[in-house]
């Protein structure tokens, strides 16, 4: 068995990610440590989200990969606005972050199958983080 620990220099990256993101985030810190951990060591360039809410997730993958050439997040939510508050959009809180939402590509309003043609395949890392 492998146990897969965070190192300080990872958490540290992960603590750059600082404001809107730790408000909104659904994950316990040790989650966030352990997804963050787990990016920045495969340093994947095709990433899949699926479940969004808020966008806690989505920042800390945008902050993760933001240094691996040619990298790209597709978020997939059901929803086209945050399910606390639909007056904001599914992901809003990655619009915090501009210098992070460049890699970011939003797919919302449907099942994931609906925009799979647009998000092609060699997936390298998925977060499944649908509905709890």
């Amino acid at each position: 068995m492998r146990i897969i620990t965070p190192s300080e220099a990872e958490n540290a990256v992960l603590a750059e990610l600082t404001g809107e993101y730790d408000a909104y985030s659904e994950m316990t810190m040790d989650e966030r440590r352990f997804l963050n951990c787990l990016l920045l060591r495969e340093k994947p360039r095709n990433v899949l989200e699926l479940g969004v809410a808020a966008g806690g997730s989505s920042a800390i993958i945008l902050n993760a990969i933001k240094d691996v050439d040619g990298a790209v997040l597709h978020s997939v939510d059901y929803l086209k606005y945050y399910y606390q508050d639909k007056t904001l959009a599914s992901g809003f809180v990655v619009d915090s972050y501009p210098a992070l939402a460049e890699k970011r590509r939003r797919h919302a309003g449907g099942l994931a199958c609906k925009f799979m043609d647009g998000i092609g395949d060699g997936i390298d890392f998925c977060l499944v983080d649908t509905m709890h």
